[in-house]
């Protein structure tokens, strides 16, 4: 029993080496589950969907502040390490102490080798007004829910996470927000067929050749709040969603975007050149694939 509570200590603690963010956020995912104050703090907030497991997708945590406890103090050389490595990649401030105490978290994603997402930020919401400090703050940079990108062909195009984070609770599971600058890989990009604009003053970005709409809200009223005063109305985040203003037609694909359906219809066994042509035109029959 003790040799197998061991080699976990052993895999955590490698993984920490080898992946801190990605292995800070899995830890405040799961810190979150027992927590009952971050619990309530999320459903008061319409930020934990109504019968939703909290181990989901999105990897929802909340640093407690034990993170400390499962590494080697200083005075052992790979605590020294591991708690060095935390403080290059921010998860550790200067003064020994975890950046996100107190904090609701979501992990950011960014796009590698291959468009395999990995995790490159971690983003903060801090559950108590009153215990001082900054009410959001992040680290590094990607996106949150970056997941949706490979599922869905509509995507909800969010300025701010709180926006993203409302729709996704509320079950609208296709919304992103994106932190920093953070690069889209084409193939990615050709996926999306069409956005929603969440913000008045949104922009497409990456996804600017899409058929876009821009969500209607009341003014001075944000996406977070408009779902917490319809609270008991069914699904008020999908009425908006259906009823939001067409923007433009679908444009033009970029030309890198243009290639890469070529060679990958090339790839089975179609003309690229017939496929060029229809892409440009919108009829590529394997659009959203």
């Amino acid at each position: 029993m003790l040799d197998h509570v061991q080699r976990n200590v052993d895999r955590f603690l490698h993984r920490m080496s080898t992946d801190p963010l990605a292995t800070v956020a899995k830890f405040y995912a799961d810190c979150l589950v027992d927590n009952s104050k971050a619990l309530e703090y999320l459903q008061r907030n319409a930020l934990l969907g109504v019968g939703r497991d909290v181990a989901n997708p999105l990897q929802i945590g909340f640093a407690d502040r034990s993170l400390g406890k499962c590494i080697p103090k200083k005075i052992v050389k790979l605590g020294r390490e591991l708690r060095s490595k935390l403080e290059q990649v921010g998860v550790y401030r200067a003064n020994g102490r975890e950046h996100f105490r107190g904090m609701v978290t979501l992990p950011l994603w960014s796009f590698g080798e291959g468009d395999i997402l990995a995790v490159s930020g971690i983003y903060g919401l801090r559950i108590d007004r009153n215990s001082g400090g900054e009410r959001e703050q992040s680290i590094g940079a990607g996106i949150v829910n970056a997941q949706a990108m490979n599922r869905f062909d509509e995507l909800i195009v969010c300025e701010s996470v709180r926006e993203a984070w409302t729709f996704i609770a509320a079950g609208h599971e296709n919304a992103i927000c994106a932190l920093g600058d953070v690069a889209i890989p084409p193939s990615v990009q050709a996926r999306a067929k069409r956005v929603i604009l969440a913000s008045p003053e949104g922009e497409a970005g990456p996804f600017a050749a899409c058929e876009s709409f821009r969500l209607r809200l009341p003014p001075g009223i944000s996406v977070n709040q408009y779902a917490l005063k319809h609270a008991s109305d069914s699904d008020p985040l999908g009425g908006l969603i259906r009823h939001a203003p067409w923007l433009q037609a679908a444009q033009k694909q970029p030309e890198e975007v243009v290639a890469w359906y070529n060679q990958r219809l090339w790839n089975n066994y179609l003309r690229p050149t017939t496929i060029s042509f229809a892409l440009r035109f919108r009829t590529c029959p394997m659009r959203g694939t």
